[in-house]
């Protein structure tokens, strides 16, 4: 027999009936009906509520974690960078197997998430435009125009990114290209927008 499944006040018989078809005040009565029939009832807590107030979150007993160059930890988006030119940098990243963001990503096939892609590309921009404007200068991200991912990385592999960097359509943008490669193999091609302060 199908069991009903029930989370707080909500319930869903599974297979059957969705629990939003199921008139509130009418819960509690069909649930007495099914294990009357013989079905069982699997209780589940409730799931937890977010924290009241909402806002950006807090770290245990501190002040709340906000402001530009938030980032997540721990991470090691580059092991080198090299400024080639003005124009031109190349970073390098050789990938660990273990790294922490690797756990997991995927259980039968590790492979280097491309979320991490993009950020080795960030960091490669963000090292020349402070090498190239001063240590204050800062690029944020304002648009991905778009993302091809040809090759997948794995512990072992070598990450090579190689970003071209020209000014954008827009006084104090930079449009870049970003040539991810391992080996001989393309991993990935990127085109991003970045807003410069």
């Amino acid at each position: 027999m199908p069991a009903v499944r029930v989370a707080g006040d909500r319930h869903q018989r599974t297979g059957h009936v969705p629990a939003e078809q199921t008139p509130p005040e009418g819960r509690d009565e069909l649930l007495r009906a099914f294990q009357q029939q013989g079905h069982r009832v699997a209780r589940r807590p409730p799931p937890p509520r977010p924290p009241r107030g909402g806002g950006p979150p807090r770290p245990p007993g501190g002040a709340p974690v906000t402001g530009p160059g938030l980032r997540a930890a721990p991470i090691k988006p580059v092991d080198v960078v090299t400024v080639v030119s003005e124009s031109e940098v190349i970073a390098v990243k050789q990938v660990r197997a273990d790294d922490p963001y690797l756990e997991g990503h995927y259980p039968d096939m590790t492979v280097y998430p491309g979320v991490f892609l993009i950020e080795s590309a960030y960091e490669a921009v963000l090292h020349l435009v402070r090498t190239t404007r001063g240590p204050q200068a800062d690029a944020e991200l304002t648009a991905l125009d778009s993302v091809r991912f040809t090759t997948a990385l794995r512990p072992g592999d070598e990450l090579r990114v190689r970003c071209e960097c020209r000014p954008g359509d827009e006084p104090g943008t930079l449009a870049v290209i970003a040539h991810c490669t391992t080996g001989e193999a393309k991993a990935a091609l990127l085109k991003m927008r970045y807003r410069l302060r």
